[in-house]
C-alpha cells in the first residue's frame, strides 16, 4: 500500500521512493538495537503500545516526512514483533511454545493476504489516503482500550534483562 501511494497518488520520483525505504530498512535494524536500551527501562506493555501508535502516523503527503514517519512505522513493526516474541517466550509454558508461535504465524499469514486483498478494494474505491486512516483510526481506537485495561501494566520479562543476544 505505501508504495502504490508514494508512486501513484504522491507521484513521488524512484530516488525519492528509494530514500524512504532506505530510511525504513535503517530504522528497522536501529529498533532492533535499541529494544535492550528501551525494554529495560520501559513497561513491554508501553513499548508495544508506543509502537503501535507510531503505526497510524502516515497521513502527510511531504516526502521527507513520509520517509521519517515510514521510518519510524518499520522500526514499530519491527519493535511490536520482537516484544511480542518476548512476550511468547515468558509467558507460554515451554511445552507449548512452539505450537503457539506456529498458530500465531498461521493466523498471521491468512490474514496478511487477506487485508492487502480488502486494502486495495478500498484503496481502488475510496483511495488510499482513505484506507491509511481507517487504519489509523482502527490503531488508536485499539490503543484507547489498551491503555483502559490490565495489561498497560504488564512487563513480561523484566526480571531478566533483555540483551542483545536475547532479542537477535
Amino acid at each position: 500500500m505505501i508504495i502504490f501511494r508514494l508512486k501513484e497518488e504522491l507521484s513521488l520520483p524512484s530516488y525519492q521512493i528509494g530514500i524512504i525505504y532506505t530510511l525504513s530498512a535503517f530504522e528497522g535494524i536501529l529498533s532492533g538495537w535499541i529494544l535492550p536500551l528501551i525494554h529495560n527501562k520501559f513497561k513491554s506493555s508501553l513499548t508495544l503500545l508506543s509502537s503501535m501508535s507510531l503505526l497510524g502516523l502516515f497521513s502527510t503527503t511531504n516526502w521527507v516526512l513520509i520517509g521519517f514517519f515510514n521510518a519510524l512505522l518499520m522500526g514499530s513493526v519491527a519493535l511490536h514483533s520482537r516484544l511480542v516474541s518476548i512476550l511468547y517466550q515468558t509467558q507460554v509454558p515451554i511445552d507449548f511454545l512452539g505450537r503457539v508461535i506456529s498458530a500465531s504465524r498461521l493466523i498471521s499469514t491468512i490474514l496478511a493476504p487477506i487485508s492487502v486483498l480488502v486494502a486495495g478494494y478500498l484503496s481502488e474505491e475510496f483511495g488510499s489516503s482513505t484506507v491509511f486512516l481507517i487504519g489509523s483510526v482502527i490503531i488508536f481506537l485499539t490503543n484507547i482500550i489498551a491503555l483502559s485495561s490490565s495489561p498497560r501494566k504488564a512487563n513480561w520479562g523484566s526480571e531478566n534483562k533483555i540483551t542483545e543476544e536475547t532479542v537477535c
